[in-house]
Parts: C-alpha cells; structure tokens; sequence
C-alpha cells in the first residue's frame, strides 16, 4: 500500500518499481529535451549577434564615410580633422554604452569599436598630413 497526502493506493512492489522506472526515464526524456532546447536558444543568440554585429559595423563604415565626406568639404580644417574624429569615437561609445544588449554582444562590439577607431584614426591622421603637405606645396608654389 503506498500512501501519500490523502490517497491511498494499493500497490504491488512489481508495479510501484515499474511506475518507479517509469518517472526515471521521463525524467532522462525531460533532461534531454532541456538540452535541446539550451542548444536551440544558443544558436538563436548566436545569430542574433551575428546580425547585431553586422548592423553594427555597417553603422560606423557609414559614420566613417560621412566623416571623410566632411574632411573633404573642409581641407583647410586638416589639423582639426584627427580631434574631430576623436569626439565622433567617442560619442560612438558613449552611444554603445547606452544600448542594450547582452555582455557578450557589448564586449563584441566594444571589441570591433576599438578596432575600428585606432585604424580610422591613423586613417584620419594619414589624409590629414597628406592634405598639409599639399596645402604647404600648394602655398610654396604661389610664393
């Protein structure tokens, strides 16, 4: 007789070892399925931040390009240009500090950010002294 709250069921010890083995391998179903589903939810995580980064790095190919569109409306500006870059790297962290994301996307991006601003910057500063140089060759010329 097994009893519990305020059932009492009449059963044999062959039948409550079955009912026994029964819960056991739901239990070894349900486990697995869990697994599953993890796996099922860290493979959609992953894509996510795949498409996440690529928005990501498609947003500052395109902050990158304005910026060199404005460096070449302003050549006369070439020994503002490596400051002025410096303050857009920085309103763009501040920007990814703001987002919510996970830590793992965040350490991504900040990652991508990192490596983004130092090759723009010697970028920036390597169009900046070509355009002093010729502004200089320019002005040497006239005289």
């Amino acid at each position: 007789m097994v009893q519990g709250g305020n059932t009492r069921v009449n059963m044999s010890a062959g039948a409550a070892s079955q009912v026994g083995k029964a819960f056991a391998s739901m239990g070894k179903d349900l486990e697995s399925a869990g697994m599953q589903v993890s796996g099922i939810f860290e493979e959609a995580e992953k894509q996510h931040n795949a498409g996440q980064m690529a928005d990501y790095q498609l947003e500052l190919d395109q902050t990158m390009s304005k910026y060199q569109e404005e460096m070449s409306a302003n050549p006369n500006n070439a020994l503002e240009w490596r400051d002025g870059f410096s303050k857009l790297m920085e309103g763009k962290q501040a920007e990814l500090d703001k987002r919510s994301v996970s830590n793992k996307l965040r350490e991504q991006m900040q990652d991508y950010l990192k490596g983004f601003s130092g090759k723009g910057g010697i970028q920036v500063s390597h169009t900046a002294h070509k355009t002093i140089l010729g502004n200089a060759s320019k002005s040497a010329e006239v005289r």
